[in-house]
């Protein structure tokens, strides 16, 4: 079920940020000013009108402040739970964070690449790689488990982000990278989600807290990555530096993880412990 869960959560997530790309791209530079900006900004709001349609749980009227006490009670519980912890500092890492998929919107004049090219594979090119992805993961799923999954294709696409480095500089190769880079991220999330999914106990008053602690978490190596990719492009004075720099981070990252993250999995010390359902991860 978390792997089903995880699954579809990233192909929202992929289509989402895939559609949004090649949409507002097109808003913006067709549209005259400022009806583009305009448009790109009333379409953001659009998913507001369908929150009235989801179902909440009746907790009752609360003030906002009341809110964020409940949240930060909820947040003192969490961060004292090694299970917790342990996720966090997996996710925290960047072993399979994949940053340079939000970098390579500027990258297109390092590969030749028109802006129409650049606006169509990580637009077009990304949904339909990421969710294609995202299925094979939930097929990977049922033979590899999720924290395997997580550090496999971490290293993999560490490696594939070194291999371009040694490729020509062509747009063929530029569509080569993106869709690459794509597949490996929507295949990193999908075991990440069914890792995240799988520690949060059946009922708990906290789940949404846990949720969003390790969703959180999880965005933090899209903070400081690309500050350090942008750092190895100074450094070497072209895109090799911010391949060499993403790659070789992440790799460090996945070989710090292996051990403990193999002795989380023989103790199931990555899974709730009421919850039968994940007990495979």
């Amino acid at each position: 079920m978390d792997d089903t869960i995880g699954t579809w959560f990233t192909i929202g997530n992929a289509g989402g940020f895939g559609l949004g790309a090649l949409s507002q791209y097109w808003l913006i530079t067709t549209l005259p000013a400022p009806l583009g900006p305009i448009a790109v900004g009333a379409i953001a709001l659009v998913p507001l009108a369908v929150q009235p349609l989801i179902p909440s749980p009746d907790v009752g009227l609360k003030a906002v402040r009341e809110s964020f006490g409940d949240l930060a009670r909820d947040l003192a519980v969490l961060v004292r739970q090694p299970l917790v912890l342990r996720i966090v500092v997996m996710f925290a890492l960047p072993c399979a964070a994949f940053t340079l998929t939000n970098a390579f919107g500027g990258l297109g004049p390092d590969f030749h690449v028109s802006a129409g090219l650049v606006d169509t594979a990580n637009g077009f090119g990304s949904t339909v790689a990421g969710m294609a992805a995202a299925l094979l993961a939930r097929w990977i799923l049922r033979f590899v488990h999720a924290p395997l999954l997580y550090l496999g294709i971490g290293t993999v696409g560490a490696l594939f982000t070194a291999l371009v480095i040694a490729m020509p500089h062509t747009p063929v190769v530029y569509l080569i990278a993106v869709i690459g880079e794509n597949v490996a991220q929507s295949i990193a999330q999908v075991s990440q989600n069914a890792i995240q999914f799988g520690s949060i106990r059946r009922g708990s008053p906290i789940a949404a807290s846990q949720f969003g602690l390790l969703t959180t978490a999880a965005l933090l190596p899209y903070s400081y990555m690309l500050a350090l990719d942008g750092y190895g492009y100074h450094l070497v004075g072209n895109v090799a530096g911010s391949f060499w720099m993403d790659a070789g981070v992440s790799l460090v990252a996945c070989a710090i993880l292996l051990v403990p993250v193999l002795r989380w999995m023989r103790s199931g010390k990555l899974t709730a412990p009421d919850d039968d359902e994940t007990a495979r991860i």
